[in-house]
């Protein structure tokens, strides 16, 4: 059973794919051929073992990924929650970032005041003084 070819397509990376993918399979048919097992149903369970075989790094990554996903996302929507993701300019370079600003948060949980842009050795001072007026 020469030309078992299974896929074809004319768009240009799935057909590409498709084509590799195709000849691999034809391989393990002919493989399995050669030592007297003409087999369609073992090459695709072989096939199969071959991709999962090939497709498990990048599976772990996803799995890493996710998990690093997971941690940040208290951090993220307390990021959000007090809008500091915004524009920072660097040298006449625009990107974005998170911005330095303070919020003092009375016992309630309301926002009492908020100092935006702070410098880091100057901003303790601000809050102590904020505090010591209060």
């Amino acid at each position: 059973m020469s030309g078992i070819l299974l896929t074809k397509d004319s768009t240009p990376v799935i057909g590409w794919i498709a084509v590799v993918l195709g000849q691999i399979m034809e391989w393990i048919f002919d493989l399995l051929n050669l030592i007297g097992i003409p087999n369609i149903g073992l090459a695709i369970i072989i096939f199969t073992i071959v991709v999962y075989s090939l497709m498990l790094p990048l599976t772990i990554k996803q799995q890493k990924f996710s998990k690093l996903s997971n941690k940040m996302n208290p951090e993220l929507q307390a990021i959000q929650a007090y809008d500091v993701w915004q524009e920072k300019k660097l040298y006449g370079k625009v990107s974005m970032g998170v911005v330095r600003t303070t919020y003092i948060i009375d016992e309630q949980g309301n926002i009492e005041k908020v100092m935006p842009k702070v410098k880091p050795d100057t901003n303790a001072a601000e809050i102590l003084d904020y505090l010591a007026k209060k």
